[in-house]
């Protein structure tokens, strides 16, 4: 139940970024986070919300605890690089962009490797 507003707020992030909309998304990431501080989606969320928004400097805080709680969110890793390059921190931002490729590769293995899994079974699945 914590983490409805949260999925809430992503839906309408990927609405339109009308002034009612961000507002309604900001409420709702806060109520999220104030349930439980522990919701790396919430903080990757407002942290999105901010870049929509153009506040870099106010996404950096809630991206950076994100990537702390869940570290090879490779989308985390991707919106994080791009505050700080927008900051002009290019040697993070450079870092940034390191390991969001490095997990991004990973989360491509494992969804192969997944794939790989269910081909395999319906193969030597015996027919009914």
């Amino acid at each position: 139940m914590r983490r409805l507003p949260t999925y809430a707020a992503a839906s309408i992030l990927q609405g339109p970024a009308e002034a009612a909309n961000l507002q309604l998304a900001q409420t709702l990431l806060n109520q999220a986070i104030a349930a439980d501080p522990n919701l790396p989606d919430a903080y990757f969320q407002l942290g999105l919300l901010e870049q929509q928004q153009g506040r870099w400097q106010d996404s950096a805080a809630p991206l950076e605890k994100c990537v702390a709680m869940k570290p090879t969110l490779s989308k985390a890793r991707y919106r994080l690089a791009l505050a700080y390059s927008r900051l002009g921190q290019k040697e993070r931002a450079k870092e940034q962009f390191a390991l969001q490729q490095k997990y991004s590769q990973q989360e491509k293995d494992e969804v192969n490797a997944k794939l790989q899994e269910v081909t395999t079974f319906l193969v030597t699945s015996p027919p009914n």
